[in-house]
């Protein structure tokens, strides 16, 4: 594993930032190549995006630097989920294994005046562009204004889900390469490192509506208690996406 020497890495992005060989990851697990003709569109003609703060026009967004200092236990980033005439939802996260992180999704309200505590660390700062989404709806509540800045914070309790893949009592979390997920990622090629094999998470049902609607979400990224080689700086690639579901979360 090539190690970065200045800086803890973290990217996340859209799946349209996959790169070809990662891109077999999102073929595997959705099960169906042709979904990734259309990256933003995940289900029509039922349609929701996956997009910056308040569904913003930036699709593809990337974190960069994580800094595990010695008083920083996590960082917190901003995103959206949006669309119309979609009665549930769920969220999905597929990351590496690198770092001791942990990645908790909650609820996130906005303001116009910064809270207190640490950027970053207790609310997100966004400055808004007024340029959503292409194709997302028009009339969205509580829509932002183009170059204001916004602050956000987590609103409510995480998320809940679980991993698919996980691979049984591993200490630190890893995925499993007997898993079903291995062999539709990798054809059966056992030639994979542990922390390379991406794990996969998803979340109970979230609810949408049948008009256009917006939620704000914050990723969390933790390492409360763990232990971290600073020597060995490596980088972790998550992705985030947002597909309809039934009420069940199926």
């Amino acid at each position: 594993m090539r190690k970065i020497k200045k800086h803890w890495k973290l990217i996340v992005a859209t799946m349209i930032l996959l790169s070809l060989s990662i891109s077999i990851i999102a073929y595997s697990w959705f099960g169906n190549q042709h979904e990734i003709g259309r990256m933003q569109e995940i289900v029509p003609p039922n349609n929701i995006y996956l997009s910056a703060a308040h569904r913003e026009a930036e699709i593809n967004f990337q974190i960069g630097e994580v800094n595990t200092n010695a008083t920083d236990t996590h960082r917190e980033y901003v995103f959206s989920v949006s669309g119309s005439g979609i009665p549930y939802y769920v969220l999905k996260i597929a990351h590496t294994t690198n770092n001791p992180f942990t990645y908790e999704i909650y609820p996130a309200s906005f303001a116009t005046e910064p809270p207190s505590g640490t950027e970053g660390v207790d609310y997100v700062k966004y400055t808004a562009t007024g340029v959503h989404t292409t194709g997302s709806p028009e009339t969205v509540p509580h829509d932002v204004t183009a170059d204001v800045t916004y602050y956000y914070t987590i609103d409510g309790t995480k998320i809940g889900g679980s991993y698919q893949n996980d691979l049984e009592n591993s200490n630190p979390l890893l995925a499993d390469p007997a898993a079903d997920h291995h062999d539709r990622t990798y054809l059966e090629n056992d030639r994979v490192q542990k922390n390379a094999e991406p794990l996969y998470w998803k979340s109970t049902a979230q609810t949408g509506s049948a008009n256009a609607f917006c939620h704000n979400y914050i990723l969390k990224v933790d390492w409360t208690g763990k232990t971290i080689d600073k020597t060995l700086k490596e980088t972790d690639i998550v992705y985030l996406f947002a597909s309809t579901s039934s009420e069940s979360g199926n």
